[in-house]
């Protein structure tokens, strides 16, 4: 064997290993993100009002109940649902400075409308309007489109939570939107 032969085994043999080992660590990575994501899901109604309450005070709907949420990396959520309808309610917090921007909002709606988009999706803006929740700027999206044949509405409303940016998530079939029930929720934020 010659030495050409032999350094290049060597080089060879370091680089396996340093695949091998960037491989473990980025499957120990994912593994401990998905184990913090199941450990941090909530569960039972009265966690998830908890969770919702971090985020700020809101009175929902008629008929709607806490579900399910999470509390994760300073991320929290609320997911609220109605027997009678498929519109769901999301509230969600994210960890950002005290000042509601255009680059947060921007930011968040992308990222929502990428979710949105995989899943088949093909929602439009069709409106924007300026409110003052809390007494703070915010910020009211709507968006329309159709998933599998049905007509779908989201109002995503942006404001300033209790601990950061807050979001106000209401999504579902057109058909099923009770226009004045959401706007009173919206109005109901403290």
């Amino acid at each position: 064997m010659t030495k050409n032969q032999k350094i290049f085994i060597f080089i060879g043999g370091g680089i396996g290993l340093l695949c091998l080992v960037s491989c473990a660590a980025v499957m120990l990575f994912f593994r401990n993100v998905g184990s913090a994501i199941t450990n941090n899901a909530i569960k039972s109604p009265e966690e998830v009002q908890a969770a919702a309450q971090e985020v700020a005070t809101i009175d929902m709907p008629f008929g709607y109940s806490a579900t399910e949420g999470m509390n994760i990396l300073g991320i929290t959520m609320a997911i609220y649902k109605s027997s009678s309808s498929d519109v769901f309610i999301m509230l969600m917090q994210m960890p950002t400075s005290s000042d509601l921007n255009q680059s947060d909002i921007g930011q968040m709606q992308q990222a929502f409308d990428r979710q949105y988009s995989s899943r088949g999706y093909q929602m439009q803006v069709v409106d924007v309007k300026d409110v003052t929740i809390r007494g703070n700027p915010g910020k009211v999206i709507i968006s329309e489109g159709s998933a599998n044949g049905v007509e779908n509405r989201q109002v995503t409303v942006f404001f300033e939570g209790n601990n950061g940016l807050a979001a106000l998530f209401i999504t579902g079939p057109i058909n099923q939107w009770d226009t004045a029930a959401y706007d009173q929720m919206i109005q109901s934020i403290r």
